[in-house]
């Protein structure tokens, strides 16, 4: 079991009480101080903001102490002319080099390169400026998607479709599913304010291929006290066609409640 083992007990206990009460994926407002008891622990998880993600999900600081930015070289950057706006990917690291360097160069600072690293899904070059500013990040990790393993091309950023990416290598297991659900979740709009994973060990084995599933709460964070706001509990569902590789998006709301934000700070449940 994972930590906000708490958490995971809370999301089962709504899901149980929607179940009973007639709820399900349309959701409700809950009124009554019984029904919004279970959802104390979600609660609890959008007062803590810098742990908006479970322990052993996905992150690209594990290991690293320097202040980081993290980005993917897309279609748009290095290729001339182009319409579409992708995330690109090679087999070829002297290739995803020179992209990360072109990228690097458009910085209003000059940028040397200090280090260089590869997994099976990427490589990476970090970038620091020569003279670093007050504020600035240390470290720009510039990373190109491996063409033997995955490909995003099929995503346009300017025209999204629920097909994210293809993952290329086979046979695809629950361990790939679960890593590109949550990579793919961190490098999204997702991974911002009013975003909290609430659990990521759902991995299924389906008649297509493997389903993995990221269960979070999603707010506007608010900006009046005394005022009730929606909070939703959304499955993200991350489909894994076994055959082509394919990874779709699909998603379903399971509950749903109100919160107020607190003069001194953090929420409490709207009764």
């Amino acid at each position: 079991m994972r930590a906000y083992t708490s958490k995971l007990t809370v999301l089962g206990t709504i899901i149980l009480l929607l179940s009973s009460c007639g709820g399900g994926a349309t959701g409700s407002s809950v009124a009554t101080p019984a029904a919004t008891t279970p959802f104390a622990g979600v609660v609890a998880a959008m007062n803590t903001p810098t742990e908006r993600t479970p322990a052993g999900f996905y992150s690209p600081s594990q290991g690293s102490t320097e202040r980081r930015d993290y980005m993917h070289v897309r279609s748009d950057q290095v290729m001339a002319g182009v319409a579409v706006s992708y995330e690109v990917s090679s087999s070829d690291p002297n290739q995803a080099y020179l992209w990360s360097a072109d990228v690097a160069s458009r910085s209003s600072q000059n940028m040397k390169l200090v280090a260089s690293d590869e997994t099976e899904w990427f490589y990476e070059y970090s970038w620091s400026p020569e003279n670093p500013q007050p504020h600035q990040s240390e470290v720009l990790s510039v990373r190109v998607l491996k063409s033997s393993a995955i490909d995003r091309s099929v995503y346009d950023r300017n025209n999204p479709s629920s097909l994210l990416a293809v993952i290329q290598h086979r046979p695809i297991t629950g361990a790939d599913a679960r890593f590109v659900a949550e990579y793919l979740w961190t490098f999204s709009m997702s991974n911002n304010a009013g975003h909290i994973v609430l659990d990521s060990d759902d991995t299924i084995a389906t008649t297509t291929g493997v389903r993995h599933t990221v269960t979070e709460a999603v707010f506007d964070p608010a900006m009046n006290y005394n005022t009730c706001s929606p909070v939703q509990i959304i499955n993200s569902h991350y489909d894994v066609n076994s055959v082509n590789g394919g990874v779709e998006l699909s998603q379903s709301l399971s509950g749903q409640f109100q919160v107020r934000l607190n003069p001194e700070s953090g929420y409490t449940i709207c009764n």
